[in-house]
């Protein structure tokens, strides 16, 4: 308990000195409300990292939120922003025919019509040309392999970015072709009564060859292989009287490859 006296001072001497005063303070109860200041110290602290926590989230949250908008509108202005004049960099001169079509390959383009397949660099520089004759030219693309066959014809072609690097010929016309990243080459062909998924090498030699009915599996609509030419995925879609049911069929090669092996 503090004990307070003020009044004139005790002292003799100068009358007008100021007046002192003497507070004695109880240690005990001194201690007592410093361990209770700690306890209230720390719970404050407490509140002010949560405080703080929350705050930065509000700050990160309305941060997020200005910056879509800011792309939302700078998007909206590309949009609609109208361009009144432009400057040539750089062309080429293209002596197409009607059948010409283009696609995207490697570090530059490939066209391919009825007569044959090119590969260009960006710059327009050719790299590779291929002639041949197709009705009906289709190409599929895997990583830096592109190969082209003609749909209901018998010959397919597979290149990467330096040159052509197989071929195959067929016995029965081609449906579908997909191409691995080696230039193996997957055709669906038609039959009569059934179709066939045969895999070819580079060398144009059959690899596997996958038969398909009507009446038990259906028709193929669509097939996918893997990079590496081990896994293919083949769509089905059969009719069962007055329903229609397409189904997904998983092949791995390097199961009957190895059960090859072993016969």
């Amino acid at each position: 308990m503090a004990d307070i006296i003020s009044g004139k001072s005790r002292f003799n001497g100068d009358r007008n000195a100021p007046v002192k005063k003497i507070i004695n303070i109880n240690t005990e109860v001194a201690a007592s409300s410093e361990n209770d200041d700690d306890v209230l110290d720390e719970e404050v602290v407490k509140k002010k990292i949560r405080r703080h926590k929350i705050r930065w989230a509000v700050v990160i949250l309305v941060i997020m939120m200005i910056a879509i908008a800011v792309y939302a509108v700078v998007l909206r202005v590309i949009d609609n922003y109208d361009y009144k004049s432009y400057a040539i960099t750089n062309s080429i001169n293209r002596d197409d025919i009607e059948s010409s079509k283009y696609v995207a390959f490697a570090d530059g383009y490939v066209r391919y019509s009825n007569d044959g397949i090119s590969y260009y660099k960006s710059n327009g520089k050719v790299i590779w040309n291929q002639t041949y004759s197709m009705q009906n030219p289709a190409v599929s693309i895997c990583g830096n392999s592109i190969a082209v066959a003609d749909i209901n014809g018998s010959s397919a072609f597979s290149f990467n970015a330096d040159g052509q690097v197989g071929k195959a010929d067929t016995s029965m016309p081609i449906l579908q072709i997909e191409v691995s990243s080696g230039g193996k080459i997957a055709a669906v062909l038609e039959d009569t009564n059934a179709n066939y998924i045969n895999m070819y090498d580079t060398n144009g030699d059959k690899i596997y060859s996958v038969k398909t009915t009507l009446s038990g599996d259906g028709y193929p609509l669509d097939i996918s292989i893997s990079s590496d030419a081990k896994k293919l995925i083949a769509s089905f879609i059969k009719v069962s009287g007055d329903e229609i049911k397409q189904m997904l069929c998983f092949i791995i090669f390097l199961m009957l490859e190895r059960m090859k092996q072993s016969v």
